[in-house]
């Protein structure tokens, strides 16, 4: 007998298979390995909406409870799969600037916006505007996530997967 039935095994999927695991429920997770929501966002985080310069809704709180899931999903599987980097956003003109240095000093976002500029670090990016940072990016190793559940479920412990 199962406990759960989980469909798609996306980080939503992968979440609940860790609090089963994490609670000795079984489960069985289905899934036909197309392209999920999850796998095309490619696991990428960031908690400013860049078009307007705001915050994403509860980032820190969202930022802290990815922190805690993953070193959870990290103790489990023992491996890492948080890789923090910056991301940089291209000021196209002196209006973005100006708004860039406003919102980087509001209290809400100063966590998350670097209040310096920076000239692009990457070779292979053409340009000579300057850019601003945004910090506590980066992204989820989902596909080692992913491979790391069906190894545990090969091991034959508590998580199995079958593709229909």
């Amino acid at each position: 007998m199962i406990d759960y039935l989980i469909v798609g095994q996306g980080l939503s999927g992968s979440c609940f298979a860790l609090e089963c695991l994490e609670h000795s429920k079984s489960f069985l997770i289905i899934d036909n390995d197309y392209m999920s929501a999850s796998k095309v966002a490619s696991g990428i985080f960031n908690p400013v909406v860049l078009k307007r310069f705001s915050p994403v809704w509860r980032a820190k709180e969202h930022l802290k409870q990815m922190n805690t899931t993953f070193a959870r999903f990290e103790l489990l599987l023992k491996s890492k799969y948080l890789e923090y980097m910056p991301l940089f956003r291209l000021i196209h003109d002196k209006n973005e600037l100006h708004t860039w240095i406003q919102k980087s000093k509001l209290e809400h976002l100063k966590d998350f916006l670097a209040s310096e500029f920076y000239l692009n670090p990457y070779p292979f990016v053409k340009t000579l505007e300057p850019m601003g940072k945004v910090k506590d990016c980066g992204r989820i190793l989902l596909k080692s996530l992913f491979r790391g559940l069906q190894i545990l479920s090969s091991r034959g412990k508590v998580a199995y997967k079958r593709i229909f």
